[in-house]
This record gives C-alpha cells, sequence and structure tokens, in this order.
C-alpha cells in the first residue's frame, strides 16, 4: 500500500515563508547555504566579486566601444560625400 502523502509546510525557519519547506523548517537554497563549509562560502564570495568585476570592466569597455564606433561611422559618412 503507498504511503499517504505529507501534507506540504511552509519555512518558518528561514525568511522565505512563502516557500515549501525543505528541512528542519528552512526551504531548499537557505538549508543548503546553512550546509557550507567555511572554504565554500569564501569560494562564493570571490567569485561573486570577480562576476562585479567583470561587469563593470564590460560596461566600461562598452561605451569606449560605442564611442569608437560612432566616431568610425562619422569618419566614414564625411568621406563618402
Amino acid at each position: 500500500m503507498a504511503r499517504p502523502k505529507k501534507e506540504k509546510t511552509f519555512a518558518s525557519a528561514c525568511p522565505h515563508t512563502d516557500r515549501v519547506a525543505y528541512s528542519k523548517g528552512m526551504c531548499k537554497s537557505c538549508y543548503n547555504k546553512s550546509k557550507l563549509t567555511t572554504e565554500a562560502i569564501a569560494k562564493t564570495n570571490a567569485s561573486d566579486a570577480a562576476k562585479q568585476a567583470k561587469q563593470l570592466y564590460e560596461d566600461k569597455n562598452r561605451e569606449e566601444r560605442n564611442s569608437q564606433r560612432k566616431e568610425y561611422a562619422r569618419r566614414s559618412r564625411s568621406s563618402e560625400g
């Protein structure tokens, strides 16, 4: 005979009270974060910082490339006429 279906409860031990409880009253993502070692947390923080630095670099270069494109377009238009 099949086991009766367990009623879903919502997380109460983490800030995500709208999510279904996974274990120890926490949602799945909070429970998994609570299991991380300090080395894993440091690695995650370092990769987040690297992503932010990369985004900043790309944003800066995007502005520079756009200005170069505009300058090139302006030059090519003036040389045609």
